[in-house]
């Protein structure tokens, strides 16, 4: 779980957290660590990279976190078809290679 929040999470679990609440104070902090070690050995560190799908989720985002305060309803929509119409030709880019010939 520890792993997982780093790896994913904008702001990933505290080891605190992870100690007190998911782990219920039953595995030292040490271990928790060394478990995380061997996870990322077992894996040779071989970690996917971002995809276009998480890199146009990751701007929208931050886009609307920057903005917030002052975006409409309507431009809200806009963004969330943008959002979708972006993420559909990402998905299929996937999924169809003659997608890809197309430039931005």
């Amino acid at each position: 779980m520890y792993l997982a929040s780093k790896y994913v999470d904008y702001c990933p679990l505290r080891m605190k957290m992870v100690f007190e609440k998911i782990a219920h104070e039953c595995f030292a902090i040490e271990s928790i660590k060394v478990m995380e070690k061997k996870v990322l050995c077992v894996i040779q560190f071989s970690l996917t990279f971002p995809t276009i799908l998480d890199f146009l989720d990751h701007l929208i985002e931050s886009f609307v976190y920057d903005h917030e305060r002052e975006l409409k309803e309507k431009h809200w929509t806009m963004l969330r078809r943008i959002k979708n119409l972006s993420l559909y030709f990402a998905k299929m880019s996937r999924y169809d290679y003659s997608m890809l010939e197309y430039r931005y």
